[in-house]
């Protein structure tokens, strides 16, 4: 597999150059729907079926055990330098928008991201579909 920015975080996709499963797009919440693509050579490819990943189905195992003392969780784009808050899959933003964007933007500046990293709704992003 030829590496690029989007092919070395993924699973591998053994005997083929495909980049393998997005593990954004591999949970149960919304798996399979708009974002996600079911070809397994896509940037998007939401996996053969849902938590198939062992990565993915770990966590979601402990977001489930925790369950309602999660306050706060945090996917960090680290290589693309972006905070971003939910949802890919909904049209319009969700009601607490603003108080996402807020809770961005101070884990941007407390992680020391300064003017580099930016805050989005990862639905405004190109790559979402």
């Amino acid at each position: 597999m030829k590496e690029d920015k989007t092919s070395f975080p993924r699973s591998s996709n053994p005997g083929s150059d495909c980049p393998g499963v997005d593990g954004n797009r591999n949970f149960v919440f919304h798996w399979g729907g708009p974002g996600a693509s079911a070809d397994p050579c896509s940037h998007t490819y939401r996996g053969p079926r849902a938590e198939s990943e062992p990565e993915v189905r770990a966590t979601a195992e402990y977001l489930r055990k925790i369950g309602p003392r999660l306050v706060y969780y945090q996917d960090l784009h680290a290589y693309s330098e972006l905070v971003l808050y939910p949802y890919s899959f909904a049209e319009r933003p969700p009601a607490d928008a603003r108080d996402l964007q807020a809770v961005g933007e101070r884990v941007r500046r407390r992680a020391g991201l300064g003017r580099v990293a930016s805050v989005e709704r990862s639905r405004n992003l190109e790559w979402h579909a």
